[in-house]
């Protein structure tokens, strides 16, 4: 049967109501999230963020890398897909998401620039910091330690090996005790935090003392030898360890050297003393009340004259000079030698109280060089000898029984001449051996032993070498201005002073004194002007001269050149009385002679003496 098309909707109509579901409400809008839970560190809070297990992850991320002692500079900001992103090395430590960032309240790259600074900031101040980590102690000696961080709680450390021990002062400050010698490596420990204190426990450089009594003599003692009398005094009174130095410091208002002392006053100066020995000793500084006292003493020509000059030249390690004075033996030491090694070379002078009683002895010793120059550096050191003779200067040292005295030290490059004088005069105690040593650099003035060292004695190169009696001579001589023929000295020539030990010669008298007492006189009516004159006659030679306590010096001159030394003026009736004290130099040849003679109309007139 078919049904028409107006049937269908018919038969819909008839079809019966299917019920509806109720309607559900819509529901109510999601509550915005909020960076509520603070990330810390110590009593510090970073920042903020929406979630609890985010803020412990990135406590946990951030104290690890601070207990590793991480770089700060290595905290950046990288951008990847989720957002900008903190990293802290290689270690990612937050990601500042669109949610993050809304939940605070910002952008992510305003937020995430402001945690990388925030961040920073904590980092450079770190969970736990000592300040100075590393310290170097002496012994007994005792140190603060300022402690920083985001740590809090007691201190904790470990035992630091028994070298050093350490206290707690306050919450921020610890206090280090030095117990014995050698590295420390203290681990600090403060809650979760650690820190190491590196403490390097050294032996003291050395010990000097409070105070000291220093005497000198001369008239005046002048100001150079003063000081150095402070220096060998505090030395002999001080213990220096091997391989460390002993320098002193003077007041600002003194300058370089303290002043002048006359006869019979007292000075008294506050010194600072300091001890130094690289990096195996703890430096010492110290200050030292220096009591100065002049006293007054009349010099004693010496009777002996100690010359070590052969070898010349020293490559090899030992013993150059050696001779024990006695009491009866006023001494006089003069030391020429050149470095002939490749490497450098050190010379010594050592004084040894070989007794078991003190010894005390007044000695001077003045010196010049190293130098490449010969002549000079001969010169020189006889410009200083005569310097110091005639201001009767010296001072005293007290070397303490069975001890040895290291007078003087000199370090010599490759082919560098020095020369030096010492005088000595045992005061109190019967023995002290003087000892001229060598030792190629780095070697040490360490009492070892070592061989005697010599060389053949060759008569055509003079090289002295011994010890030799009576090393002086003396004259007393008048000129008359008229007189027709002049008034001529000659100095080292024969008779040659011949060493007690060996017998031989030192040839042309190195060393050894010359005085004349010389009276000129002017029985004429005229004015007159007499010339002193110098002339080597056997090679070419330099004269150091002391006339009347002035210091003279004539360079290098050649053989037979004659050269004025001073002219003296003479009015009619009057008298003039000089002192002349020289002696034969090193490196230069001798004889030389010295004249004195009435200038004639058209002579060379030398510069004229001034003076007493």
């Amino acid at each position: 049967m078919k049904l028409s098309r107006l049937a269908l909707p018919l038969l819909l109509c008839c079809l019966p109501a299917v019920a509806q579901p109720p309607a559900v409400p819509p529901r109510p809008p999601k509550a915005a999230a909020v960076a509520d839970v603070p990330v810390t560190l110590g009593d510090e809070v970073l920042f903020r963020v929406d979630s609890e297990k985010l803020a412990r992850a990135i406590e946990a991320r951030v104290e690890k890398l601070l207990e590793d002692g991480a770089d700060p500079s290595a905290l950046k900001l990288v951008n990847i897909k989720a957002g900008p992103a903190v990293y802290w090395g290689k270690l990612q430590i937050v990601v500042v998401t669109a949610d993050l960032a809304r939940a605070s309240g910002s952008q992510p790259k305003a937020l995430a620039a402001q945690w990388l600074a925030r961040l920073r900031q904590v980092a450079e101040v770190g969970l736990l910091k000592l300040t100075p980590s590393r310290l170097d102690l002496p012994v007994g000696g005792e140190a603060s330690v300022e402690v920083s961080g985001l740590a809090r709680g007691g201190f904790l450390f470990n035992d630091g090996g028994g070298r050093v021990q350490l206290f707690e002062e306050s919450s921020s400050r610890l206090r280090v005790q030095a117990k014995a010698v050698g590295k420390a490596r203290v681990l600090v420990g403060r809650g979760k935090a650690r820190a190491v204190l590196t403490v390097q426990v050294k032996d003291l450089a050395g010990r000097v003392p409070e105070a000291i009594s220093v005497k000198v003599a001369g008239d005046p003692a002048p100001g150079s030898l003063v000081t150095e009398a402070l220096l060998r005094t505090l030395q002999a009174q001080s213990k220096v360890n091997p391989g460390c130095r002993l320098q002193i410091e003077l007041p600002a208002s003194y300058g370089v050297e303290l002043p002048s002392v006359p006869q019979g006053q007292r000075m008294t100066v506050q010194a600072i003393a300091r001890i130094s020995g690289g990096e195996d000793y703890y430096p010492v500084r110290k200050e030292v009340q220096v009591a100065v006292e002049s006293l007054d003493v009349d010099p004693i020509e010496p009777n002996l004259l100690l010359v070590s000059n052969r070898p010349e030249q020293v490559d090899q390690d030992g013993v150059l000079l050696e001779y024990t004075l006695t009491a009866k033996e006023p001494s006089r030491l003069m030391y020429s030698h050149m470095n002939a090694s490749e490497e450098r070379r050190r010379l010594w002078i050592n004084l040894i109280n070989p007794t078991e009683e003190a010894v005390q002895v007044l000695l001077d010793w003045s010196f010049a060089g190293p130098a490449r120059n010969e002549v000079s550096v001969g010169h020189a050191a006889a410009q200083r000898f005569l310097q110091r003779l005639g201001a009767k200067a010296g001072y005293v040292l007290d070397i303490p029984a069975r001890s040895r005295l290291e007078l003087a030290e000199h370090d010599l490059a490759r082919k560098e001449l020095l020369s030096g004088f010492a005088a000595f005069r045992l005061i109190a105690g019967s023995k002290l051996d003087v000892q001229v040593m060598s030792k190629k650099a780095p070697g040490r003035n360490d009492g070892s032993p070592l061989t005697a060292l010599g060389a053949p004695f060759n008569p055509f190169k003079i090289h002295p070498h011994g010890v030799f009696a009576q090393p002086y001579f003396e004259e007393w001589l008048e000129y008359a201005v008229g007189t027709a023929t002049p008034l001529g000295v000659t100095f080292g020539e024969s008779p040659w002073l011949i060493d007690f030990e060996s017998g031989l010669p030192n040839t042309g008298n190195f060393g050894v004194v010359y005085r004349w007492h010389v009276q000129l006189t002017n029985p004429t009516t005229h004015t007159s002007n007499v010339g002193l004159f110098f002339t080597p006659r056997n090679g070419a030679a330099a004269l150091s001269l002391l006339l009347n306590r002035q210091t003279v010096s004539i360079p290098f001159t050649p053989k037979n050149q004659e050269t004025p030394v001073r002219a003296f003026r003479l009015e009619p009736g009057k008298e003039m009385s000089l002192d002349l004290t020289t002696l034969p130099e090193a490196s230069s040849s001798y004889p030389a002679h010295l004249e004195f003679r009435e200038l004639r109309p058209g002579d060379a007139m030398p510069e004229e003496f001034r003076g007493p």
